[in-house]
């Protein structure tokens, strides 16, 4: 990088890092997990046969934009327990990078609790850190899915949906 620090400037070659645009959406967005109020923001609906659909929407997870295009859904399948148990699954956002590449990808995806006959409890998640730079994997809960037997209950939603942002700023005096 030399003695050039300008992020947002043309330098004759490409130069805007993902740690670059992380760093400025949490300062702008701020630091977490959530949901922008854009679009659908990421509704979710039984639709049968196992299927959840999941319509558009926009998050930022630590500074991570991702999203699903305006006007399209995808679509996720929820296993059946088995007779008599119960499970939590999750649809998340999971981040991961490719050690030997370096290529992110985001994607929308079900992780699957453990059966059980007593109380369902929800999956473990892996939060990596993302800011930092250095998270090669990291997992956001968007919505919990609880299944009883053949039974699938509606997506209860998880993640904090944030407000539009305000237009009052704060300076600060530097002596």
């Amino acid at each position: 990088m030399g003695n050039n620090y300008l992020i947002t400037g043309y330098w004759g070659e490409p130069h805007v890092t993902a740690e670059n645009d992380r760093g400025i959406n949490a300062a702008i967005f701020g630091i977490g997990r959530f949901v922008l109020p854009v679009g659908e923001q990421f509704k979710a609906e039984y639709i049968g046969n196992n299927t959840i659909r999941m319509y558009d929407g926009k998050l930022m997870d630590n500074g991570a934009a991702a999203g699903i295009p305006a006007g399209e859904y995808i679509d996720l399948l929820i296993a059946n327990a088995g007779q008599g148990m119960k499970r939590n699954d999750l649809i998340v956002f999971q981040y991961r990078q490719d050690a030997s590449t370096l290529i992110e990808s985001g994607t929308f995806v079900v992780v699957k609790g453990d059966e059980t006959s007593g109380i369902a409890s929800d999956p473990k998640l892996t939060h990596g850190d993302l800011l930092s730079n250095k998270a090669t994997f990291d997992q956001m809960a968007l919505y919990r899915v609880s299944i009883s037997g053949a039974n699938i209950s509606t997506p209860v939603l998880l993640a904090e949906v944030k407000q539009r942002l305000t237009s009052t700023y704060v300076t600060a005096t530097v002596e």
